[in-house]
């Protein structure tokens, strides 16, 4: 069973001619939790756990807490009786019980376990237990000797066959030399060298104890007292004990303590063989052992003595005690004292005052008239003074101890009913006495009440001072109250009062403090005041306003009576719960009580000391003193033992199991490790020190390594480690304790926790998650890929659909972009041949004819060619066949191709290369890659723009390579086409070919095992990069070029004859303008030259080019085809439709696509007709002549009348225009700075623009429709009245009259002065 262990201390006193000390001892009693009263052994275990055996159960002691062991009839594992008699461990820590009258026990420190052991008959009563150097067990009975001996690891016991037979051992000594001393009831027996002899001298006298000390003497006792074994021969010293010894101890100082039946405790002092005795009682009942009556004695590792008696266990720690005991007249509540060198001042509690004399050791009590009682003694002006119920006494000489009344007031009957409390005076001279109705203050001059006398200091009047202290430092006094706080009375430089200050609880800022009653002042040498109050300790720093409370858990919101200070600087307090030393410059606190000396724990404002260095503390029971030069630490470690563990807030015992698992099995301070399932990490760890020196003022730490980082600090009463929740992990719990001085344990104790995780949180259930995750994710893909490749299955089945119609549609458009590319050079063959046929043609013009049949019959049967390689090369067919040629000559060659086509576009055409080079390379692959592309160039180039052609050779790799550069200053591909142009039936946005020419050449040049690039030109445009291998190491045999692989058929190249000259538009003024906008060059020709005799011909080669032609020439038909690079007819008809200065011109298209659907696309976009390819040249001629001579019809109706009534004849947007053009004149009339460029801003149009929209409409240009404007102002002018030629000049905004007069002639026939002169006479 558990019980809380409240030790009391029950010190005494002993007077002896050579041994004086006082002891404290503490008491373990059936109250604390002992089985019974009757303690018969005492053993210290392994482990450091007291162990007490009773004739009632056997005790475990961790030094706070007792745990019972008994008999238990149901239980064969329980003790065999509760009568134990002798306790013994061995080195296998099993706790050997001997029991009166029912045999032998031993108790496992390993698992908890008791095992009973058969002993034989009539050797049931077991008086002691030892082991033998030769691992034999020796069991001393009271009919003989037993020997235990292991077999098999069970314990056997026999008889051991000794001449002790039948004698009554009682206890067993090993020696230090190995023999064996026994002490029987008939003598004392050795064995030595296998034999057994008996003492000389002890003879039929009846031993109980013998005992060896370090040094090798030997001590025995009995019933005749003590003696001495000196070398073979037992010497009685009666000299020194004559009594009934029962049991001995050696010490740690050469010193022996020694029980008796009864005549109580006493102690021998080995060194000068000096005998003191421990009495059970003294003549002023201070201290008490309650017994004379003693049993056993026990010495454990820290030193510590334990006693047992008739009435339980006491203990006390042997360690010469620091503090001292000072023997006062009798035990009270010590209310006050001051101690000099000589003497010890004390007053007791409704008592009087008494004198110690230091050297005399005597008490003498001090007589005051009138049975005045004490109050508070200290000195006044160097003189001792005493503070009573019935006035304030001085001495009247030093150390006398005679006292006479002091006149404060000079009234004695006043001066003795004034209770003083306190008392101080100041470096001025100035004496204050505190009492229980304020403060008195006196002078030389006068005496009285402080609050009559000095109004700001009202706030004293029948306060309870309780203490005062004089400040140098800041020349004021403090006064201490009971409940009303601090008041702080500051003086001036002569020693008046001049301010008063309060600090209170109530107070805010600088003058509040925690608590009201103040008890106690002290101040250091540096002007840092301490103040003691119920709640704590405060300090103020120097130069400091306010106090701060010490912030340390020994001091914090503890009730501080007194302050001291020793020489080391430290404080020393008193308390209620006993003395605390507080460092103040280390922060550090040690406690003290009882345990220590200390001769109560309640201490009282008593404090002083002396020049001696000697402190002196008085309490509810005495005074203790000391000096701290000679404090002495405690030198014992503390270990810790684990005492108990709970899980799920349930003792764990040993083998039990809980929540699904046995968690111990063996004790829990002998586990290392502890494994806990996910239920159990909910626990809670017990421990205690094995340092009963003093455990009331040991403290503990732990730290639960894995878990935690810093260690938790706890006291005493919170001996345990609990966790909740924790985590599945392995976790290592640490603990420490400290010994009473507060030094932390060398070793921790430790031992590993670990928490198994929970079923489905362990490794196997994440591996079977991860096995059905995957399994699942595998079924999930099975489905998956099963359904992805029904639906691959159908979609491959949609896309082949998909495929074969967009191949259809493929073939559809490639065979009619075929077709349309055959129809242009079919319309350049057709058309001249029946301009030949009629036979009406000039020489010039049938040669012109000639050459343009021969060129397209030359390009049809290139296109059959391409067609013809487009087959091979897709057929996998080798059309590699090099030779060694002049690779600058041949590329030079087909360049003449374009030279005719490049003078007339007007484009700068550039060759940059060697001036020869003969290399390996394929002529036939070569020329037509050049020609593609440099049609393709040619194609997109505009009028004015530059192509160049830049031949060089390099080498890569130990191979020769030719670099072929095209570049032109064309519009330029995009990069999402540069991407896409080299594949098979790319082209673009604007599909004005069939596709296949570069696809063919880039198939080409990879058949040549080159390389073809699309760059962006530096001259602004798109660059082709050609690189060939040409050396001769980079072909096979069977790629060179053979008689069987020269073609039959070689192209002529043709180079064609004189260009017509351009006519010039600005000196032929009389004909009609037509754009053609085609992209064929030839076609574009034929159609210049056959229109050219009878018109203005301006050509375009794409959409783009035509309408930028529109704008600014302003034809009076558009001719064009269909399909075109960069922007088709379809676009730009619509384009000029939507454009308001072009918007009037009728646009013709020309298609090789025939049908309804392509002929309602155009017209939809404002086309006026269609003429389908190929066509007869005079039908086109007819239709341009008939789309003419409709407009010049309309230019009639405009021309015949005057341009400001021909407004009806116009189109809706042509009317708003003229009208529109005449308004902004109109506006800007009288404005000579307005100019075409002027109106040509407000309209939105370039000068040229409205120029030629404006003689389309009205046949005037902008100049002159302007003039005519002014004129017509000026005439109407005229005609209203006006008849100053100046005035109509400056309203129209012409400055010049020779010019005015030009433009009115040439629109009247006559003068303005002519003019006016007419209309001024009468009709």
């Amino acid at each position: 069973m558990y019980k809380n262990a409240l030790s009391f201390c029950i010190s005494l006193m002993v007077v002896s001619l050579h041994w004086g000390q006082q002891m404290q001892f503490n008491a373990l009693t059936v109250e604390d939790g002992l089985s019974q009263h009757d303690v018969s052994s005492i053993l210290q275990d392994s482990e450091g756990f007291i162990w007490i055996g009773t004739y009632d159960g056997l005790n475990r002691f961790d030094g706070y807490d007792i745990k019972t062991f008994i008999h238990d009839n149901n239980n064969q594992e329980s003790l065999s009786s509760n009568r134990i008699r002798s306790l013994f461990e061995d080195n296998q820590k099993r706790i050997w019980i001997g029991t009166d009258g029912y045999g032998l026990n031993y108790y496992s420190l390993y698992n908890g376990n008791f095992t009973r052991i058969e002993t034989p008959d009539n050797y049931h009563i077991i008086n002691d237990i030892a082991k033998k150097s030769d691992s034999v067990i020796t069991v001393a009975t009271s009919q003989g000797l037993l020997k235990v001996t292991d077999t098999n690891n069970k314990p056997f016991v026999e008889i051991a066959q000794t001449p002790l037979t039948g004698l009554n051992v009682k206890k067993i000594c090993v020696l230090h030399d190995k023999s064996v001393l026994y002490a029987t009831n008939r003598g004392i027996w050795q064995y030595r060298d296998n034999k057994y002899k008996l003492i000389e001298n002890s003879v039929d006298i009846s031993f109980n104890w013998i005992t060896e000390t370090q040094h090798g003497d030997i001590w025995v006792g009995g019933s005749s007292g003590l003696y001495e074994l000196l070398g073979k021969t037992l010497i009685a010293r009666d000299d020194l004990l004559n009594a009934t010894i029962l049991s001995m101890v050696e010490a740690n100082e050469n010193d022996l303590w020694i029980s008796t039946f009864d005549q109580g405790l006493f102690h021998l002092n080995l060194n000068n063989r000096t005998i003191s005795k421990i009495k059970a009682s003294n003549a002023l009942h201070q201290n008490t052992l309650e017994s004379n009556s003693l049993q056993y004695l026990f010495k454990d590792a820290t030193n510590t003595l334990w006693v047992s008696n008739k009435k339980g266990v006491l203990y006390s720690n042997l360690d010469n005690k620091s503090f001292k005991n000072l023997p006062i007249a009798k035990k009270g509540h010590v209310r006050t004292l001051f101690a000099t060198n000589e003497h010890v001042y004390y007053g007791l509690q409704s008592d009087q005052y008494y004198l110690y004399s230091l050297k005399d050791k005597t008490n003498k009590p001090i007589v005051l008239p009138n049975n005045a009682k004490s109050f508070r003694v200290d000195t006044l002006n160097g003189n001792i003074h005493l503070a009573t119920t019935k006035g304030l006494y001085k001495e009247k000489k030093p150390g006398t101890g005679t006292f006479e009344l002091v006149p404060v007031f000079g009234d004695r009957k006043k001066d003795e009913s004034i209770i003083f409390t306190s008392f101080r005076a100041d470096k001025y001279g100035n004496q204050f006495f505190g009492t229980f109705v304020g403060l008195i203050y006196k002078n030389q001059n006068n005496t009285g009440w402080i609050h009559e006398k000095f109004k700001n200091l009202e706030s004293l009047r029948n306060i309870r001072i309780f203490s005062l202290k004089s400040d140098d430092h800041l020349n004021c006094l403090w006064v201490g109250t009971i409940s009303k706080g601090l008041f702080k009375i500051n003086f001036d430089t002569s020693g008046n009062i001049i301010s008063a200050e309060n600090y209170s609880e109530q107070m805010t800022g600088a003058y509040k403090i925690p608590n009201n009653s103040i008890w106690c002042f002290f101040q250091d040498a540096k002007g840092a005041l301490y103040v003691g109050t119920d709640t704590g300790l405060l300090v103020r720093k120097p130069n400091e306003n306010q106090f701060e409370s010490i912030l340390v858990e020994d001091i914090q919101n503890k009730k501080i009576m007194g302050i001291v200070e020793d020489e080391y600087g430290n404080l020393w307090l008193n308390n209620s719960r006993g003395i605390i030393r507080f460092n103040p410059q280390k922060n550090t606190t040690q406690k003290y009580n009882h345990f220590d000396g200390l001769v109560a724990n309640t201490f009282t404002e008593a404090i002083s000391k002396n020049e001696n260095h000697q402190l002196f503390f008085g309490s509810i029971s005495g005074i203790n003193y000391l000096e701290s030069a000679k404090l002495q630490n405690n030198l014992f470690s503390s270990s810790v033992a684990f005492t108990n563990l709970l899980v799920d807030n349930s003792d764990i015992q040993v083998g039990e199991a809980l929540l699904g698992s046995v968690i111990l099995d063996k004790t829990l301070n002998n586990t290392k490790k502890i494994k806990l399932n996910h239920k159990q990490n909910d626990f809670t760890i017990e421990f205690t020190s094995t340092n009963y020196s003093n455990v009331r003022t040991n403290k503990y730490r732990y730290k639960l390594i894995g878990y935690e980082k810093d260690w938790r600090v706890v006291d005493n009463d919170k001996r345990y480690a609990s966790y909740s929740n924790l985590p599945s992990g392995t976790y290592e719990l640490l603990v420490a304790a400290t010994n009473p001085d507060g030094k932390w344990s060398e070793e921790s104790k430790s031992i590993i926790i670990t928490i198994n995780p929970a079923p489905w949180n362990t490794w196997w259930a994440y591996l079977i998650y991860v096995l059905c995750f995957l399994s699942i994710l595998a079924a999930f893909i099975y489905f998956w890929f099963n359904k992805q490749k029904l639906r691959s299955q159908i979609e491959l089945s949609n896309l082949k659909s998909e495929q074969e119609k967009e191949i259809n549609e493929l073939k559809l458009i490639f065979f009619t972009d075929v077709a349309h590319e055959f129809k242009t050079p079919l319309s350049l063959v057709i058309g001249p041949l029946n301009d030949l046929t009629k036979g009406e043609v000039s020489k010039e013009h049938k040669e012109f004819c000639y050459n343009i049949i021969s060129r397209n019959t030359s390009r049809m049967m290139h296109l059959v060619n391409q067609l013809l390689d487009f087959r091979k090369v897709n057929s996998g067919v080798n059309i590699l066949k090099v030779s060694r040629n002049d690779m600058i000559s041949f590329v030079k060659e087909i360049a003449k191709s374009f030279e005719w086509q490049a003078k007339n576009s007007n484009i700068k055409f550039n060759i940059i290369s060697p001036e020869s080079y003969f290399c390996h390379f394929d002529k036939d692959i070569v020329e037509k890659v050049i020609y593609n592309l440099l049609s393709n160039a040619f194609k997109y180039t505009p009028k004015g723009g530059q192509i160049e052609i830049e031949i060089k050779p390099t080498w890569k790799q130990e191979l020769e390579y030719f670099v072929i550069l095209i570049k032109d200053s064309g519009k330029g591909i995009s990069q999402l086409d540069k991407k896409k142009i080299f594949q098979r039936h790319f082209h673009g946005k604007e599909r004005s070919s069939s596709g296949i020419g570069l696809h063919l050449a880039a198939t080409l040049i990879e058949a040549h095992k080159g390389e073809i690039n699309v760059l962006n030109s530096a001259l602004g445009g798109t660059e082709f990069m050609i690189t060939l291998p040409v050396s001769s190491k980079a072909f096979d045999e069977n790629e060179y070029l053979t008689k069987e692989d020269i073609p039959k058929y070689l192209p002529h190249d043709y180079v064609p004859g004189e260009i017509v000259q351009e006519i010039d538009i600005e000196n032929d003024t009389n004909k009609e303008k037509i754009l053609i906008v085609e992209d064929d060059y030839d076609l574009r020709k034929y159609l210049f030259n056959t229109l050219s005799t009878e018109y203005i011909v301006l050509e375009a080669a794409n959409g783009a080019e035509g309408l930028q032609c529109a704008e600014k020439e302003i034809p009076d038909i558009i001719v064009s085809d269909v399909m075109m690079p960069e922007m088709d007819g379809i676009e730009m008809c619509k384009k000029i439709k939507k454009n308001k200065s072009i918007s009037h011109i009728p646009v013709l298209m020309l298609t090789a696509k025939t049908g309804d659907e392509f002929y309602n696309k155009g017209l939809k976009v404002g086309a006026w007709d269609y003429i389908a390819k190929p066509f007869d040249s005079s039908h086109l001629v007819q239709k341009i002549k008939n789309i003419i001579d409709t407009r010049n019809n309309f230019r009639d109706i405009l021309a015949n009348g005057s341009p400001t009534k021909a407004k009806s004849h116009y189109v809706s947007y042509d009317q708003k225009f003229v009208k529109n053009v005449r308004e902004i004149v109109l506006n800007r009339i009288s404005n000579p700075a307005f100019s075409v460029e002027d109106l040509s801003a407000e309209l939105g149009l370039s000068r040229m623009q409205l120029h030629r929209k404006l003689k389309s409409l009205i046949g005037l240009n902008t100049t002159a429709f302007i003039n005519t404007i002014k004129i017509e102002k000026a005439i109407e002018m005229f005609d209203n009245g006006c008849d100053r030629v100046q005035e109509a000049m400056d309203s129209v905004g012409i400055n010049s009259y020779a010019h005015f007069n030009s433009l009115f002639k040439k629109e009247k026939g006559i003068t303005p002065s002519k003019y006016i002169e007419q209309t001024k006479k009468p009709v």
